[in-house]
């Protein structure tokens, strides 16, 4: 596992890229990280195999065709469905004071967005989508089937999923960033809705083609230098 501490302004900020877990134990090390009394951490997931997680208040029994081929864990935010193997994702945890997070959620999203807009740019242009939209539905509950407000785009397809919790004045930000594009037969044996929902993930997605250690660092760099 690497580690890497970077301190600015007397902010430690730790930095993991983790080595490969299943969903359920990389979801249980970002809970973790919202228990801790202090600090500042971003971790970047590595997986066993192909893996979806799922936001707190999505009801896998009804989504989701169970097998030992995929991996299936709850996350501790909330949001959606996503899908990780061909992805970047991370979990990126801090006090409520941090200079990256705010009182307001909505505050937090556009902010970190925007420096995942500025990491992404290094490698692949994108926008903000900033105008007002319509908010998250449990009836349509994967989270690249439609962007909503302060999502990052490219030609109106969503460049990442990503979900905030707040608990014990700290805050954590999943984040996922498609790399590669997914495929049907990827999706379809593993999703209780079929063709219709898959169909609408691969026309709203947008795989933004980096290489894997590229982004991370350029994501590094960027979290370092505003934190």
């Amino acid at each position: 596992m690497q580690k890497k501490v970077f301190s600015k302004q007397n902010v430690d900020i730790q930095i993991e890229v983790r080595t490969k877990q299943s969903a359920q134990e990389n979801m249980r090390m970002d809970a973790a990280l919202l228990e801790k009394s202090e600090g500042a951490f971003l971790h970047f997931h590595q997986w066993v195999k192909p893996s979806f997680t799922f936001g707190y208040f999505v009801q896998p029994d009804e989504e989701f065709f169970f097998s030992e081929t995929i991996d299936i864990a709850r996350r501790i935010t909330g949001g959606g469905i996503l899908y990780h193997g061909k992805d970047l994702s991370f979990a990126l945890c801090c006090p409520e004071t941090h200079r990256l997070a705010d009182l307001d959620t909505n505050v937090v999203y556009e902010k970190l967005n925007r420096l995942m807009m500025k990491a992404i740019l290094d490698v692949h242009p994108c926008d903000v989508k900033s105008e007002p939209s319509k908010e998250f539905s449990f009836k349509e509950p994967f989270c690249m089937s439609r962007a909503t407000q302060f999502d990052l785009t490219v030609n109106q397809k969503k460049v990442l999923g990503c979900a905030i919790r707040k608990k014990n004045k700290r805050i954590l930000y999943h984040c996922s960033i498609p790399l590669k594009n997914f495929l049907p037969t990827e999706l379809m044996p593993h999703l209780k809705r079929g063709q219709p929902i898959v169909e609408k993930i691969l026309q709203n997605t947008y795989a933004i083609g980096s290489d894997w250690n590229l982004l991370r660092e350029r994501i590094e760099a960027h979290v370092t230098e505003n934190g």
